[in-house]
């Protein structure tokens, strides 16, 4: 680990720092009050990933309309969604067997401060699982790995003055995607400020504004961000997003079972940073396009998958010092 800042160092080999994050890592079954969380079903009729002019034909205005820069789901469900008067405790279903939106405001209620396990809300009396099933969720019943009812569980570890503190953002809004057959995909993180989320398919960096407005407001030095990962993994990279593409910044990754990764970014300038946004995106639609651009058609292809994984990983090895730290 001799490339490794002596500063992560010191936090990977604090004991306290590391109970912090394992007590995280076991809260991704929970779901927090008024936490934005968002289930996305997508279909293989409207899977065709559009990044730019000439990836792909439409056959409409309409149609072009649709896919630019994001993918259409044909079912939604949208926990705790927010309004100009606030965020209720509602669930809003889109698709499945409502023709119109549908609000439900019969769910387990959380108090604030307090978490229950999201399998274990009940809306209108039934279990969220069932509930979501009922409205043409392709869920399974239970999952052996990649479980899309869990969520994203993250912290920040900053240095300031003389003192290294982690504390909790809310930088990630909270989504699952799952394809017609009940997979979960992992696009990435949803970094966006926007209170609406979005599927989103653009290639860019791995960067919350809302992250980097904050750190020099508060003169903090970054040293690690750290987070969950919903699914075993060799690469422990999703898709389509990268790990945080910032010089100075780690990146800390934790599967179910505990294995861990860390992706230290190299001390690099702007544009270099945009080259690599340019390598993995060329990447991706090279890969994405042996498959008529259709983003089912890789996700579903694992051997296929994991080889797209293995040229996207040796794209960041140029950027990224990355060390497989075993079980965390």
């Amino acid at each position: 680990m001799e490339k490794i800042p002596e500063l992560v160092k010191q936090v990977l080999d604090d004991d306290d720092f590391k109970t912090a994050i394992k007590n995280d890592m076991g809260k991704t079954h929970l779901v927090d009050y008024k936490q934005r969380w968002r289930l996305g079903v997508i279909t293989p009729d409207i899977d065709t990933v559009f990044l730019g002019d000439g990836d792909v034909h439409f056959n409409s205005i309409i149609e072009r309309i649709h896919h630019v820069g994001q993918i259409p789901l044909k079912k939604t469900a949208i926990l705790y969604n927010p309004t100009y008067l606030g965020t209720f405790q509602n669930i809003i279903i889109t698709g499945g067997n409502t023709r119109l939106p549908k609000s439900y405001s019969d769910i387990t209620k959380i108090k604030k401060g307090e978490s229950i396990p999201i399998r274990d809300m009940k809306i209108k009396g039934v279990a969220l699982p069932k509930f979501l099933e009922k409205q043409g969720f392709p869920l399974k019943e239970s999952y052996y790995d990649g479980d899309p009812l869990t969520t994203e569980r993250s912290g920040i570890i900053v240095e300031k003055g003389d003192k290294i503190t982690l504390f909790h953002p809310s930088y990630f809004v909270q989504r699952r995607l799952i394809d017609d057959e009940g997979n979960l995909i992992n696009l990435g993180l949803d970094e966006s400020e926007d209170k609406i989320t979005n599927f989103t398919v653009k290639m860019v960096p791995s960067v919350s504004r809302k992250l980097f407005k904050e750190i020099p407001r508060r003169v903090y030095k970054p040293i690690m961000r750290y987070h969950s990962f919903p699914y075993e993994s060799d690469t422990m990279l999703p898709v389509i997003d990268t790990p945080i593409s910032s010089s100075e910044w780690s990146e800390l990754v934790i599967d179910p079972r505990g294995k861990a990764r860390l992706f230290v970014a190299k001390y690099k300038e702007l544009d270099e940073w945009n080259e690599m946004m340019c390598e993995l995106r060329d990447l991706f639609i090279e890969e994405v396009a042996k498959k008529e651009y259709h983003l089912l058609g890789l996700t579903k292809d694992k051997a296929h998958l994991n080889e797209y994984l293995r040229k996207k990983e040796e794209i960041l090895r140029d950027y990224f010092v990355i060390e497989d730290l075993g079980h965390f």
